[in-house]
Order: C-alpha cells, then structure tokens, then sequence
C-alpha cells in the first residue's frame, strides 16, 4: 500500500530496509496531528522550512546605515509576484516611456529618470522614472535590511543657498524653497536647469506617496546635501510618477492660493488645525488676511481725479449696561462711499442697508459663569458640550439648566450612590459621533481616547492638553439642525475691574457655519429671532450660557442705529450770531462832556511799592541765590 505524504517538496523515496524507524514514527504522527491524509512508508520526513517572519513595512530614516546591493530585478527572477504595498495605491499615475524627456542642462547624478507633464489637476511638469525602483524591507532570510542615503537616491535637489531670515521674508517670492539646515539655510530651486529633484510634485490622495525629500551630510566632503531618496518596501515601476511630501509648513504659505477642492485635501491630509493656521497669520476661512497698505502708491504719479465724498467707518462700540455689546472693528476698506446729493435720511438709509448685508459686525457678552462647572473642568469639556447639545432641548435649554445644581456636572459616567448614570447614553451617542468624524483625523482621536476612558474600570474622562477640541471641531459633532451658537473669550481685553467678568465674541454658530466672528445686521437679527442655546469657551474650558433672545434682539436692533448716528450724527442747531451795531445810531457826544466825564471818573493808576521793599527783596534773592 502506497500512501503519500503532506510535505511542501517533492518526498525522497529510500528502500524500506534503510529507512529509519524514527522517521516513519514522526512522518505518521505528523499526519494523525494533521487530521487525516496517507504516509509514504518508503518516503523520509523532512520539517518544513521556517516561514519568514512578516513585519509591517516603515521607512528607515537613520542616516547611519550598513550599505547593502539591492537584490536585481529582472522578467526571469524566482522572486514572488510583485503586489501593491499599503503606501501605494493603483491609480492613473504611470505614463509611457516615450513621452519622458530629459534636459541635457540639467546634471544626472542619480537613477534613470525624466520630465514629463504633470498628472494632477494644474498645468506644469512632473518627474517620472524610466526604470524599476525597489529596495526591499528584508533579505531572503527574514532580517531587516538596512539602506543608507546613498543607496536610496534617486536624484539631488539643488539650488542657491540662501538665508532662512531672507526667504521668509513677505518680498521674497520662490516656489522651489527646500530646508538644506533647519532654521538657518534654505535651497532655492527656482531655475528650471538646477536639478530634477525640483519637478517632484505632492500629492494629496492618501497612498500615492513613494519617495521622500531627505536633508543629508556628505561623508565625504562634509556638506549639507538634499536627496530625493525611495521609500524602502515601495517599488515604482517605468513610467510612474514621482509624489514626496512637501511638508506642513510649505502649504501654509499656498492655501490661499489653492482652489477650494484641493485646499479641502491639503488640510485633510496635513490635518491642520484653526490654531495653527491663526498663528501662521491665516483667518479662520484658510484664506489670507489683506496686507498693510505700502507706501509705494503714494510715491506713484496719478493723473488728478476728482474725489468722490466717502465716509470713514472708525472703529465704534455700542455698549447695553455691562452684558452686552455691539462692536465694529475697522474694516480693510474702511471708506463708505456715497452721493454728494444725498440728504442725511437718504446717507443713514444706505448705512443702514451696508451694515444690514455686510458681515461686519461683532456680537459680544459678559458672563457671570454661573454654569462653569456643568462641564466637567477635566479637558473633555467640549464633547460634554457637543452631547449637551443633543441631549437637551433642541431649542431651548433654559429651563432644563436652571433646574440642575450648577455646582456638579450635568452628565454624570460614575456613579454616586445608588442614583441612575448617564454613561449607556452617552457611549451610544459617543459611537454615533465616532462613526460620523473621519478616519485619523484630531477629533475622531480624541472621541476614540474619551470612549476607551469612559468603557476602563473605573470610568475616567481625564484627556491631555492635545487632545483638546476646538470651536470648529465641537461644531463638528452637532447637528447642523440644532441650534448652537459658541461664544470665545476675548483673550487681549480689559477684565471688568467690578464685575470681574471678561468680554466674549460671538464665533460661530450652526445656523451660518460660513461666519468665524463677524455677521451682518440681517444675519444678527434672524438668529435672535428664535430662542438661542448659548455656550462659552473661556481658557480651554466650554460650558453653557443662559441668555434671553427676544431681549438681546431688540437691543441689538436698536443698536445698530446708534451705530450709525453715531457715524452720521444729525447736526446741532447753532444760534444765529448777534447782528453788529449800525454806526449811525450811535450819538455825537462832544468833546467838552467827554472832558467832563474824566474828571467825574478818574482813572487811578496802582502806586508803585516803596523803594526800601524793592531793596530788601532784592537782599533776599541775593542771599538765596
């Protein structure tokens, strides 16, 4: 009887008389342990050979590295079938050979590579290869190979050298801007024959990224060098382009410039937050606040024209007691222009019409901060806030704040006592938010960090400084149905010396999530048209706010025409001045009465102090001086 082995290569048949005993023992114990199959009594049993070990692919930056060859490449090789790696994705991003140039202007100090038009959504040139790129992970025997610089260059970005002070400077204009020394020195790659490394393009689609722009010091000579290296474990096949990562900091200089589409993927790929684009000198809306005026235009010569009558909107703050108030700031077009035959109704009827349309107005308040504590102070403050929002009234939440004890928190995850906890609803709800965010972005961290506190025994809703969510990541997680309208703390104002409260800004609000700060009077008024849930961020710290909206709307209206009274002021009414005396009323008076008057009245001149007084004070200023 024959009976055939599970082996992983072809059996070694051996007589039977030479077969050791041992070996058929193991070749059937192996097949019983296995659940069934044949054994070959003339077959030897051999182990099978030990599976590589599979790690997850990652890039090795140490520059201090054992140089090995990359194992060859070819049609004919034994290696197992090529498939896609996780950071690379099967897209539209290869071209053909034929339509690769190269210029013979520009040195070619590394792999075979081309120029040819770009394959994204803008009009230029890209970098493609002309051949097969690949540096594996890991050698035949499962270890981790390890690749220098060197080995990994594709190409060499240079460039003239300038100063980091100099080229972030507002007047210094570059595209191809690349940190040779952090800080201190840059690469300018401006000239289109200084290197192939310059036609590297970004792209912002997750798993197309297959080469790397890598700060490097020659051994050799010593000399700060920028190398477009592979990513080890990334093959890049002929006629595929090349993507690096251009970095944060580079696109927060172009998001202004980018379109609307493209601009959404930069900021999900970098996941900016509204913290870092204020401090790079961006508004909230990503977009570039207008410059200073130069002093360039008046030093130009203009033809004379004739001016037409404007008036100068200053910067005015309509105050209602110490709760509220209404400020409009200096706009970057400050002048309102109008017609020199208007009336003054017909001027305050425009004015009126221009601050009723134009975003230009700031709402502000003073909180007693009553309600601090109804948000646990404890860095999840804004996700108790988001569910605050979903578990209330969704109109008005008045009545249900001001019955709950403000000194504990409204939603309780641990139990005191024998009372009921709020924390199945809110890992429910918690889930919902979750699954509502995007994958990997800052808030859907900091829902997932708060949700493995909440379900860890005890409960704990404690979360580091980083994990702090912002006005526009709170907005996030409420439903744009839902009325919210978040208040932030004017951080740069006077605090109130008898109230000790500080002064808040209307920021945001779900009904216009395209206003950050500033709002028309028309948009104003239709927010307070309805009951309004307020909440305040002061610090890093958010908790609700009671306000009454019919009230607030009705100042707020009469407001607004204080605002513009107070910018075209109707005029005083002066009285008339006396009309002068007519001379010929007046009466001859002869000169013989006028004779008579002076020695009626006469004219008594002060006597001059006596002689001795002068020289004793003058005794004294001498003895003084």
């Amino acid at each position: 009887m024959t009976i055939t082995p599970i082996l992983r290569e072809p059996p070694l048949r051996w007589p039977v008389s030479s077969q050791p005993v041992t070996s058929l023992c193991l070749a059937v114990f192996r097949v019983v342990l296995q659940g069934g199959g044949t054994v070959d009594a003339n077959a030897t049993y051999r182990p099978p050979p030990r599976a590589r070990p599979r790690k997850p692919s990652s890039f090795l930056s140490n520059p201090h590295l054992v140089k090995l060859k990359p194992i060859p490449l070819s049609d004919d090789s034994s290696q197992p079938q090529f498939s896609l790696t996780p950071s690379q994705s099967p897209g539209p991003t290869r071209i053909m050979l034929s339509e690769l140039r190269t210029d013979h202007r520009i040195p070619q100090d590394g792999r075979q590579i081309g120029i040819a038009p770009t394959l994204l959504s803008f009009e230029g040139e890209g970098l493609f290869s002309f051949e097969v790129i690949y540096f594996p992970l890991y050698d035949t025997k499962g270890v981790k190979t390890r690749w220098r610089p060197t080995d990994l260059a594709i190409c060499s970005y240079r460039g003239r050298k300038v100063r980091h002070s100099v080229a972030t400077r507002p007047d210094y204009k570059s595209a191809y801007l690349c940190d040779l020394i952090r800080n201190e020195w840059v690469l300018d790659a401006q000239d289109y024959d200084s290197c192939y490394g310059r036609f590297v393009n970004d792209n912002f689609t997750a798993g197309t990224i297959n080469c790397k722009l890598l700060p490097y010091t020659s051994p050799d000579t010593g000399e700060a060098e920028v190398w477009v290296v592979a990513l080890p474990g990334v093959r890049i096949l002929p006629g595929e382009k090349l993507y690096a990562d251009y970095g944060k900091e580079y696109w927060l200089d172009h998001l202004p410039d980018l379109p609307a589409a493209i601009q959404t993927m930069c900021i999900q790929k970098y996941k900016y937050r509204h913290s870092e684009l204020t401090k790079a000198g961006l508004n909230p809306d990503d977009s570039r606040p207008t410059s200073a005026p130069s002093i360039l235009p008046f030093l130009r010569l203009s033809h004379p024209t004739l001016a037409r009558p404007s008036l100068f909107l200053h910067e005015e703050t309509v105050g209602k007691g110490n709760r509220f108030r209404l400020h409009m700031p200096q706009s970057p077009q400050p002048n309102f222009y109008y017609d020199s035959h208007l009336s003054l109704a017909d001027k305050r009827s425009l004015l009126r019409t221009h601050l009723r349309t134009e975003p230009l107005l700031q709402l502000h308040l003073q909180d007693s901060a009553e309600l601090y504590n109804v948000c646990s102070p404890d860095g999840s403050c804004g996700i108790q806030l988001a569910l605050l929002y979903q578990i209330l009234h969704p109109d008005d939440w008045t009545e249900e704040l001001l019955s709950h004890d403000s000194s504990q928190p409204y939603l309780t995850y641990r139990p005191r006592g024998p009372g009921p906890t709020d924390l199945p609803r809110m890992l429910e709800l918690l889930q919902t938010m979750i699954t509502s965010t995007s994958p990997g972005s800052h808030v859907r961290d900091t829902l997932q960090a708060w949700h493995q506190g909440l379900c860890s025994t005890p409960p704990s809703s404690r979360l580091s400084s980083d994990q702090y969510l912002e006005v526009d990541e709170v907005l996030q997680l409420i439903p744009p149905h839902l009325s919210a309208s978040v208040f932030v703390e004017l951080a740069y104002d006077p605090i109130d010396t008898v109230y000790h409260q500080v002064w808040s800004i209307l920021q945001a609000d779900t009904h216009f999530p395209q206003r950050l700060g500033y709002f028309s009077g028309d948009e104003l008024d239709q927010l307070l048209s309805r009951p309004i849930r307020v909440s305040v961020l002061r610090g890093s710290h958010y908790y609700p706010f009671v306000a009454s909206s019919p009230q607030l709307r009705a100042w707020t209206t009469a407001a607004i025409e204080d605002q513009i009274n107070c910018y075209l002021p109707t005029p005083k009414e002066f009285l008339s001045p006396p009309s002068p005396p007519d001379p010929c009323s007046f009466q001859q008076v002869p000169a013989s009465e006028l004779m008579n008057l002076s020695a009626r009245f006469p004219i008594v001149l002060p006597s001059s102090p006596p002689l001795a007084l002068c020289q004793w004070w003058a005794c004294c200023s001498i003895a003084a001086a």
